[in-house]
């Protein structure tokens, strides 16, 4: 079974209003660090670590919208189903609390964000992604399933 990892690090938020800070300093460089930890200290191969990164560097897979994060765990699942014994997820950007009417939410801005109130397609749930991964990877289950992020 392979060890594989999902690099989220969002420093700059291009479009972000609302009191949110639009630059998130030495989050790629945080980002770039726990990368190579998994390639040196627990030998993840590079091919293995889909880095989602905005703005883009050298090491990054895909960019960070929301669509952008969709593509890349889509293609970790289709690499990784079945033969992924050990999943690391790294994410360094905003995220927030949402209260709903019968419950709390935490969500994870994708880059594309730009306020709670016309962004919530941009925006990743981050029990469906923790779920979701599990039961993608795992499961055995057709990847139809990872539409659900689409």
């Amino acid at each position: 079974m392979s060890v594989r990892a999902l690099i989220i690090a969002i420093e700059e938020y291009p479009r972000i209003q609302g009191g949110f800070s639009p630059r998130l300093d030495g989050t790629l460089d945080a980002a770039r660090q726990f990368r190579q930890w998994l390639i040196h200290a627990r030998s993840v191969r590079p091919k293995d670590i889909h880095f989602c990164s905005w703005p883009c560097v050298a090491e990054s897979t895909h960019g960070a919208s929301r669509q952008e994060i969709a593509d890349a765990i889509a293609q970790l699942v289709r690499e990784g189903r079945d033969r992924t014994g050990t999943l690391f997820v790294y994410f360094a950007g905003h995220g927030f609390h949402l209260e709903d009417i019968q419950q709390g939410t935490d969500v994870l801005a994708a880059a594309d964000f730009c306020s709670p109130e016309t962004s919530g397609n941009a925006c990743l749930r981050l029990d469906e992604l923790q779920l979701g991964l599990r039961r993608w990877l795992g499961s055995g289950r057709s990847e139809e399933h990872t539409s659900e992020l689409q």
